[in-house]
Parts: C-alpha cells; structure tokens; sequence
C-alpha cells in the first residue's frame, strides 16, 4: 500500500508546482524561463463551510496579482472548488 501511495504521489508531482507558494512561484518561473506556458489551478476540494470557501476564496484573489508580478506569462488561473 506505502509503495503505491509512493508511485502515485512521484506521478501527480510532475503537475503539481509545489506545496508552498513560495515554491510554486519558483516552479513557474523555472517552467516560463523554458518557454513553457503554465496553468495555475487552486483546488479546493477540502473547504466544507463558507467560512472556509471566503477564506480559498480571498487567498485566490490574493495570488492574482503575484502570479503577474513572478512570473513573465499571464496567468491562466482556475478555481476549483
């Protein structure tokens, strides 16, 4: 069962940017210095209650401007909740 976790999770990480922001940023950046063109998806398949969705929902906005300001693309967001 912990190997088939391990191969998943090696698996998704070629499309995930990372677990901070901070390392998305960087991930983004390493990819668009390629001439790749990324997609920034923000999931938010946990949030149970509306206090929860206002709060992914401000953290969403709050990304906006910084995926502009890091990265030399425009961004392509997509909230998924």
């Amino acid at each position: 069962l912990k190997a088939g976790a391990e191969a998943l999770k090696k698996a998704a990480n070629r499309y995930i940017a990372g677990e901070t922001l901070t390392e998305a940023l960087q991930t983004i950046r390493q990819l668009n210095s390629k001439g790749y063109t990324v997609t920034t998806d923000f999931m938010g398949a946990s949030i149970r209650t509306e206090k929860e969705a206002r709060e992914a929902a401000d953290a969403f906005i709050a990304l906006l401007p910084l995926l502009v300001l890091h990265t030399d693309k425009t961004p392509a967001p997509l909230l998924v909740a």
